[in-house]
């Protein structure tokens, strides 16, 4: 009897694993809403139960292909934290309407969508209504198709299922395994046949459970109808049938964690467990006719495009506008700068559209409304420059919230960004007017995401790497006995590091000074006063930030002072807050080099009882450390406090290495001096 009740107990584990893999739309008992995983804990509020997807070829009769992909999706709602979960969204390719002998968007087909409530013992079933659906434009290519589930509540269980039809057959959907809710059971299955090859990108940290790669075959019949192409007669199809070796490959993972934002991450997207297709080859013609091209192909494509190399080498009429800025008295490089200058100063940012001009808008528009998008603006600033004769060319490259390129391969959708390479005979600067508080030859740390693209004749690849980022901030104290000799004065000043200059001079074009200095005497002790607050070089976009002010502090006589020699300027708190990192790798945005120097004297009527202890902190493989060096000299006191780090990117396993090494820093800098009343 214990044999039989443990083979039972295996079978229904088997039913289990099976009912994820095999759902069918619409099959729900009361069975279903009792989900036991050890994937759900206090912080989830939903479960997806299974997302399943394949993608295969057909013949259609507009003598091609279709690309159909479908999609079938079911997730219990655990609470109502985790109704979010009901809202879906849907993108579709569109060609923007230019061929007319065809459909101008993939087609979204067969969309069915029911939430399911337990009530009493029975399943209460809502429908999707369709006029629910909406579509929203995003780009020039992309539309989007979203809705939101019906009577959604704490236990629902919600599902869906979809068909995309589409004649692009370089738009293969990708799958993620991987998003904000774990998954009991993930699975894609994608059918292509010996007509086609595709490169596959697979990323993530989750082993597969299956994948399997094996060979079929199958006739695919293509129609193609005359008129459609314009000729005059009868409109019998021409009938073609192709023999084909077809691909199978299915992919399936179970138990997939969720995807927890993590800080110090540039984008979980290159992490997360996913795959991605990028046609690379059709086998109609001997040879193959290669699809993905190359760098050389790419940027030679990228030259004559309408929306980019076109309208830049075709805006001769810039060049009366560029001759009022420059004159032939100026260097290339003065002639570079002025006309940066101009743009980022003239020219008002309305977001990042990606890589190409604003659809439907020309370079002459954008210059006399003075406004576009980052690609707009740069691509603009790369025609200016070009038109006074200086070698320019755009590069665009993935910001770090977008995600890595690929080292290798031209794949167009990884690029989200624009800037301007400009070569004179002496230097080779790298600009973005897009944003009015960057200065010449600087970039945003959100560029600095890794490999970027030169568009031009001889395209090269530049290489944005965050350890090439340095960024040094330096904060000097200098503290004497005031007159009264009763109390400290004290004259502070810090030059920030760039990226907290261009920061701090966006925070101040928006509020006014004096708010701001109000705002910033909180961060100190109460007996503190702060005077003569001010900033220098707050206009010199070029160069770091400098503010200084001074201060003064009582001692009210008292028999001990207790006095941290960082005058509240100490870090604040642990960048690493979690207990551990379970599989992101740790990437800052740049390398730093933090100094702080001190140089007080001893309050007068005072003795050193305790002074704190010089200390260093390596971290391993010389990429960083931490010194605090303090030192006595008669009536003197000097510290020196560093933080320097060399290396941007660690694995996960350095996590909480990383997180002890700031929390020793916090410890020693929150260290104070003690001073004793001297009676004698």
């Amino acid at each position: 009897m214990k044999l039989l009740i443990t083979l039972f107990a295996v079978f229904v584990c088997a039913v289990k694993i099976q009912a994820q893999e095999t759902i069918k739309y619409g099959k729900i008992d009361a069975a279903d809403f009792d989900v036991t995983s050890s994937m759900i804990s206090s912080d989830v509020n939903a479960i997806v139960l299974a997302d399943i997807g394949s993608s295969e070829f057909e013949g259609n009769n507009k003598g091609w292909f279709t690309l159909v992909f479908k999609r079938i999706r079911r997730v219990k709602i655990l609470n109502l934290n985790g109704a979010d979960a009901a809202n879906f969204k849907i993108r579709l390719y569109t060609d923007n309407g230019y061929y007319e002998d065809r459909k101008s968007k993939e087609e979204l087909v067969n969309l069915k969508a029911t939430t399911y409530n337990l009530e009493n013992g029975s399943i209460i079933k809502t429908e999707l209504d369709s006029k629910t659906v909406f579509e929203d434009r995003l780009s020039r290519n992309w539309v989007e198709k979203k809705f939101t589930m019906p009577a959604v509540k704490a236990g629902s269980i919600i599902e869906f299922s979809y068909t995309i039809n589409s004649d692009y057959i370089f738009n293969l959907q990708p799958w993620y395994f991987q998003g904000k809710y774990p998954c009991l059971w993930s699975e894609y299955t994608v059918k292509i046949p010996d007509c086609f090859s595709y490169v596959t990108l697979s990323t993530g940290y989750n082993p597969y459970t299956i994948k399997t790669a094996k060979l079929g075959a199958q006739v695919y019949r293509i129609e193609d109808i005359p008129w459609k192409k314009g000729e005059i007669g009868s409109n019998t199809p021409d009938v073609f049938m192709i023999n084909a070796n077809v691909g199978i490959n299915r992919w399936a993972i179970k138990n997939v964690p969720a995807v927890k934002e993590e800080d110090m991450v540039s984008a979980t997207n290159n992490y997360i467990s996913k795959i991605e297709f990028q046609l690379s080859k059709t086998h109609f013609t001997t040879p193959p006719e290669d699809k993905m091209h190359n760098w050389l192909t790419v940027s030679k494509e990228f030259m004559l495009h309408q929306d980019f190399g076109f309208q830049i080498d075709n805006a001769t009429w810039l060049k009366p506008e560029v001759d009022k800025l420059v004159n032939d008295q100026m260097t290339d490089d003065e002639k570079a700068r002025t006309i940066y200058a101009f743009v980022r100063d003239n020219f008002t940012c309305t977001g990042n559209g990606g890589i190409f001009l604003t659809p439907d808008t020309y370079l002459r528009t954008i210059y006399k409304q003075r406004k576009g998008t980052v690609s707009d603006i740069n691509l603009m600033l790369t025609s200016m420059i070009k038109q006074a004769g200086i070698r320019t060319d755009p590069v665009i490259l993935s910001t770090r919230n977008h995600g890595f390129v690929h080292p290798v391969y031209p794949i167009l959708d990884k690029y989200n960004y624009v800037i301007t390479r400009v070569k004179t005979n002496d230097h080779t600067y790298l600009l973005d007017a897009s944003n009015r508080f960057l200065g010449f030859n600087r970039l945003s740390k959100d560029c600095y995401n890794g490999l970027a693209r030169v568009i031009s004749i001889d395209t090269a690849t530049l290489k944005l790497y965050a350890d090439s980022l340095k960024e040094t901030s330096y904060q000097s104290l200098f503290v004497i006995n005031n007159e009264s000799k009763n109390g400290y004065s004290g004259t502070f000043s810090t030059t920030y590091t760039y990226d907290e200059s261009v920061n701090l001079r966006s925070t101040l074009s928006s509020q006014q000074i004096g708010d701001y200095i109000k705002n910033f005497a909180l961060r100190f002790p109460q007996e503190i006063r702060l005077s003569d607050v001010a900033f220098d070089s707050l206009h010199a976009y070029d160069v770091p930030l400098n503010m200084h002010y001074n201060f003064a502090i009582d001692f009210n006589n008292a028999e001990r002072l207790y006095i941290n020699p960082l005058f509240g300027n100490a870090l604040k708190e642990n960048p690493f807050k979690g207990d551990s990192r379970r599989m992101f790798p740790i990437e800052m945005p740049y390398c730093t080099d933090d100094v702080f120097t001190v140089n007080m004297e001893v309050p007068q009527g005072y003795k050193t009882e305790e002074l704190p202890k010089s200390a260093r902190i390596n971290l391993p493989d010389n990429a960083g450390f931490f010194e605090y060096i303090i030192q006595q000299s008669g009536e003197r006191i000097q510290l020196k406090s560093r933080i320097k780090i060399d290396k941007t990117v660690y694995g996960a396993e350095d996590y909480e290495m990383l997180k002890d090494f700031y929390s020793n820093i916090l410890k020693k800098q929150s260290e104070q001096i003690v001073f004793y009343k001297n009676t004698q």
